[in-house]
């Protein structure tokens, strides 16, 4: 019994021996090498104030600056899950339309090639597969100076994202998660609000989960729709979807329910002249012929795309919604349509007896 506490007792010396070498040279060496290893690989000058090995074998980074793309407090990787704390992305969009990104470098490795011929052409490494990650308090500032010269900001701040795999199914690829997050302005006004939760699965490419944008001050981003919603000057506008992610065997399904309310407009209208080919193009730009009696756009919608490779562009966007406000305009009373038509109509002067007759 004695001999056996004794191995015991050497044993854990031994573990903690180890370990305490290991967090030594880390804390002495892991900082000037994990520096040099980032820079060469992303080609911006990085840099990190301290990193140190902590029980249960967790590497803890403070400090990290990869130029001007990447602030984080703290980062801790542990098999299987990291942690990343206070992280500040900052992602900018040139005028050329070019986005910040590194260039990834191979320097100081061997060439690929090389290290494919080495291990035989169906030699695979094992997959390394993270089982969570969780986000705290993170900020995403987007500069686009496409679209304005000096920089037009949209932040998302307060991010906060939990993933983790299920522990019930140990072979499974199955994920929870669940994300919220705060938009702002360049001067930190809030704009709404996002929401999402639910899981995915990788394995059979399944999903189940909700998606919610809470009043989102759509008249921010006025720069980008232009007058897609109106001729007339919007002052502010909220915008509120909910829309359920359904995927089995990859086919993504995003039933949406979409609703503009608290609309304020200009006092003064604006007559502007244009000259659509349709009535088409007319209703996609007249945001008041598609709201209901209450003054509020409510719509409902289906986006069909692929869960590994989700494509929704603004064009189709745009379609489907608009799409979805002809039902909508379609189900209202004769007698809220002629007022309406009369008021279109005496927006639009430029068209003269042919508007007339057409409604």
């Amino acid at each position: 019994m004695k001999k056996k506490n004794k191995i015991i007792i050497a044993i854990v010396i031994l573990i903690i021996t180890v370990f305490v070498a290991l967090s030594a040279a880390v804390s002495m060496f892991g900082k000037t090498f994990l520096e040099r290893k980032l820079s060469r690989a992303l080609g911006i000058k990085s840099s990190i104030d301290s990193i140190s090995l902590s029980v249960p074998l967790t590497i803890n980074i403070r400090g990290l600056e990869i130029g001007e793309l990447l602030q984080a407090q703290k980062i801790s990787f542990s098999p299987g899950r990291l942690t990343i704390t206070d992280p500040v992305v900052n992602l900018e969009l040139s005028g050329e339309g070019k986005l910040n990104l590194p260039a990834f470098s191979r320097q100081g490795g061997a060439p690929q090639n090389a290290k494919k011929n080495k291990e035989g052409p169906k030699s695979k490494k094992a997959p390394f597969l993270l089982t969570a990650l969780n986000i705290k308090n993170g900020k995403f500032i987007f500069t686009d100076k496409k679209i304005m010269p000096q920089g037009y900001k949209t932040i998302i701040e307060g991010i906060n994202i939990d993933i983790a795999k299920n522990i019930l199914l140990p072979t499974s690829l199955k994920m929870n998660f669940s994300i919220e997050a705060e938009v702002a302005d360049d001067r930190r006004n809030n704009l709404g609000a996002i929401d999402s939760s639910g899981w995915i699965d990788f394995g059979p490419k399944d999903m189940d989960g909700v998606l919610e944008i809470k009043e989102l001050e759509l008249t921010y981003f006025s720069p980008y729709y232009g007058n897609f919603l109106s001729n007339r000057k919007l002052l502010s506008a909220k915008l509120s979807t909910l829309s359920g992610l359904k995927a089995g065997d990859n086919n993504l399904e995003i039933d949406t329910h979409l609703k503009l309310h608290d609309l304020v407009y200009a006092q003064e209208k604006t007559a502007e002249k244009i000259s659509p080919a349709s009535i088409f193009e007319l209703a996609q730009k007249t945001l008041d012929l598609f709201l209901g009696p209450e003054g509020n756009l409510d719509l409902e919608f289906t986006i069909h795309t692929r869960l590994d490779k989700p494509q929704i562009t603004i064009a189709d966007l745009k379609g489907v919604v608009l799409k979805a406000a002809i039902q909508s305009l379609s189900s209202q009373s004769p007698v809220e349509l002629f007022r309406k038509g009369k008021e279109l109509i005496e927006q639009f002067k430029d068209f003269g007896e042919g508007m007339g007759d057409l409604f």
